[in-house]
C-alpha cells in the first residue's frame, strides 16, 4: 500500500512539473475560441533547443523573403544553398533534379538523400 500511496505522489508531481511547463492562451477569431498550450519559452533555450537543426532552419526560413529559398537536405534540414525562388520554379523538372545531383556531389551528401526545396515566409 506504501508503493502505491508513494507512486501517486510522484505522478501529482510530475503533473505539477508539466503545469509549470505550460503556457496557457486563449485564441479569439471571428469564427471561434481555443485554448492551447505551449511550451514555457525560457526552457526552450536552457535545455538547448533552439540549438538543434530543426529549429535553426525554420528561423532562417522564417526570416528569409519569399522569393528566396533554401536547398537543404531533407532528413537534416541542412542547408546547403540560399538560391532565387523563381528562377527555381522556371526550371524544368530535369534540370532542378540535374543542379539538386550536383549539389549533393558538392556537399558531399549521400546520393539516396532526398532535397527539399523550401521557400522563405517573410
Amino acid at each position: 500500500m506504501q508503493s502505491s500511496a508513494k507512486g501517486r505522489g510522484s505522478k501529482s508531481k510530475s503533473a505539477a512539473n508539466k503545469q509549470e511547463n505550460l503556457v496557457r492562451k486563449t485564441l479569439i477569431n471571428t469564427s471561434d475560441t481555443s485554448e492551447i498550450e505551449l511550451v514555457n519559452n525560457h526552457q526552450l533555450f536552457t535545455e538547448g533547443w533552439d540549438t538543434l537543426a530543426q529549429p535553426i532552419f525554420w528561423k532562417q526560413i522564417i526570416c528569409l523573403s519569399p522569393d528566396s529559398c533554401i536547398i537543404n537536405v531533407a532528413n537534416s534540414r541542412t542547408p546547403l544553398v540560399v538560391s532565387n525562388y523563381r528562377n527555381w520554379l522556371s526550371q524544368s523538372e530535369q534540370e532542378k533534379t540535374i543542379y539538386k545531383n550536383r549539389l549533393k556531389q558538392d556537399y558531399c551528401v549521400d546520393y539516396s538523400s532526398d532535397l527539399y526545396v523550401t521557400n522563405g515566409k517573410k
